[in-house]
């Protein structure tokens, strides 16, 4: 199950589909931790709506790598996508739509 915050643009719905899919194929949980809230750098595309963060510090380090390549195949060109402070307290994956 997804749950959405009434801001969430469509561009994010498919990111979380992307997530949802891939989590459903490999048997994990998904958890989108962040959109527009939070706090993020000036340069972040999260004010704006046009990213996620989702939860990557309950996986184990060989399903964080195989998630992300995973969500990124399906997601496509315009996409982008890493892991964010890995080891770190915030680890996280970050998604974003950025065609340019």
């Amino acid at each position: 199950m997804i749950k959405v915050k009434y801001n969430v643009k469509p561009k994010n719905l498919v990111i979380m589909a992307a997530c949802a899919n891939v989590g459903n194929e490999l048997n994990i949980e998904v958890t989108v931790t962040s959109g527009m809230d939070g706090k993020h750098s000036p340069s972040s595309l999260h004010p704006r709506g046009d990213a996620l963060d989702v939860r990557s510090k309950t996986l184990d380090s060989e399903f964080k790598m195989i998630f992300l390549s995973k969500v990124l195949k399906r997601l496509g060109k315009s996409y982008q996508g890493f892991l964010e402070d890995e080891g770190k307290v915030n680890e996280h994956f970050h998604f974003e739509y950025d065609p340019d």
